[in-house]
Formats: C-alpha cells, structure tokens, sequence
C-alpha cells in the first residue's frame, strides 16, 4: 500500500483523489445494477451463439453449387451413370440446369448455388476435395446414404476474419414415413411451422416411438457426412429435408441446435450468462453515461 500511494503521489494523485475514484466506480456500479439488473435477461440462444463464437488464423470461404441426387438401392446404377455425366460438365450454366433438374436439395431453384460458405463448416472430409479444385471443376460422384453428392467450386477467397474451429456440434433428426412423397414433404412444412428450437422437436414427437426423433452432439469429424453437409448450409434453429434414410422411405427433418467452439469447449454457461449481464449492464451505463452528458449545462462566469 505504501509503494502504490508513493507512486501515486509521485505521478501527482493524491491517496485521497484515488480513494474518491474507488467510491465513486463503486457507487456507479450499484447505481447500474439497481436500476437496470431486473431489464437484463439472457436467453438460451444467446448463450448459443457466445459458445459458438471463437476464432485463430485467418478464414477460408468458398462459393459452391451442390447436386444432391437421391439414390434408393433399386436406382443406384441409374444415379451412379448420371452422376458420372454431370461430373463432366464444363461450365456453371450446364452445372445449374443439372441442378435444377435432378437435385433433391432446397437450393436446386437457385440452380444448386450456394452462398460463401466457410470452409470450417463444411465436413472436414470435404475441404481438402475441395481445395484440390479450380474455379469451375466439378467433385467426383460423393457417395452418402441413399444418394449421391456432387459439388461445383465456383470462387474461393482467404476472408482475413478468425478461422473457427468447433469442439462438437448439436442437431436433431426427425423421421417421417414415406421418403419424399407429397404427404411426407407436406408434414415436414407442417413441423417446420410448429418449431423455432430443437426442443420443439420433444412436442411434435410426443406419443411416438422414441425412435423418431434423434438429437445428439458430435465432434464434426464423428458426423455422418450427407448430414454434416446439410448443417453447414444451417444457423442454429434451421432446418432441411433433403435426406432420406431406410432405402428412400423415410424422410429427414434435420435441425440444427448449436454449433460448440473448440476455444469455449471447457466454458460453463453460468459463466456465459455472467460475461453476458455484464456486457449488457456496460451498454445501459454507456448509454446513462451519454445522456447525463447531453443534458449537462456548465455555465462560465
């Protein structure tokens, strides 16, 4: 204590100016707390997106074009020839028309067109296929259960944003009998208008076998890859049904949870919610701040 008042007083503050500016931090914090603790509540998506959040190195982002054709066993040889042919093509247009005519995926509108994507989010089986690329090029035939996959690279670029890393990724997969017939598509829009979160999931599948709904957490290299493919195009709370499991005859709602940092891996979410409060209180006192500022009059005598 005596070394720090020294110095103190050898910059010219005194012990007393420094014990004023203690109380006075002090008594702003509570004020803080008192009159905006009860305005700050944190939910669970926000403590998702924080765990989510992390970053080392520099980004890689790509811009793709995807055809997902489906492949039931009794079609396989049929897809496969096709697949080989569309591999083949020799411009984005003749990729696109593939797309639109062939593709299972909620993109075959858009001629299978994607949008950047980062590189991170994708299988990690897929990024160095990827990489090996030009602009241009097509994947060979990628074999996923009940079809087959095929990509087109149409840009890639170094971002300069942190490269994120994920230590596991959370999603749900809700089965609907009859594969990709009228009925089944119309009662995934169904459940799509009933659910914001995977845990609406619990509602829709309430009364069915528990072999319908199927909500876990992998590590991204543990995840099957048709369904590592879909996540990467999905935010948490989003969902597709371009996958089939059981030869065709069972459609996938695939939802995605939360995606988990591996910087944050370790990170309870008692202490999230206190990094988060606390940001939140700084935000209203930065903003008192502000307004106590403009409504001050100093008058010069």
């Amino acid at each position: 204590m005596e070394e720090f008042t020294t110095a103190l007083e050898q910059s010219g503050v005194s012990q007393q100016t420094f014990r004023d500016f203690v109380v006075t931090q002090l008594t702003w914090r509570d004020l803080i707390r008192a009159r905006y603790g009860a305005q700050v509540t944190i939910s669970d998506a926000e403590i998702d997106r924080e765990l989510g959040r992390s970053g080392a190195g520099s980004g890689i982002r790509v811009l793709l074009s995807e055809i997902i054709i489906p492949a039931p066993p009794q079609e396989a040889a049929r897809v496969n020839a096709l697949a080989d042919r569309i591999a083949q093509s020799k411009s984005e247009a003749e990729f696109s028309r593939y797309a639109q005519q062939y593709s299972a995926t909620a993109s075959r509108g858009r001629g299978g067109r994607m949008p950047w994507t980062p590189l991170e989010k994708l299988p990690p089986s897929l990024a160095p296929i990827l990489l090996a690329l030009a602009p241009g090029e097509v994947t060979s035939p990628l074999p996923i259960p009940n079809a087959v996959a095929l990509f087109q690279l149409r840009g890639i670029e170094e971002t300069g944003a942190p490269a994120k890393s994920y230590s596991e990724i959370e999603y749900a997969a809700y089965y609907i009998p009859g594969g990709r017939s009228e009925a089944a598509l119309n009662e995934a829009a169904r459940v799509r208008s009933e659910v914001d979160t995977c845990n609406d999931l619990y509602a829709v599948a309430q009364g069915q076998p528990e072999s319908v709904l199927d909500r876990g957490a992998k590590k991204p290299a543990e995840i099957p890859q048709d369904i590592a493919i879909e996540l990467a195009k999905l935010d948490p709370g989003e969902s597709s049904t371009a996958l089939t499991r059981a030869s065709g005859q069972t459609l996938v709602f695939l939802m995605l949870c939360k995606r988990t940092a591996e910087a944050n891996a370790e990170v309870s979410r008692e202490a999230v919610v206190s990094s988060l409060r606390q940001r939140k209180l700084q935000g209203y006192a930065d903003q008192l701040t502000e307004q106590l500022r403009a409504d001050a009059r100093i008058i010069m005598k």
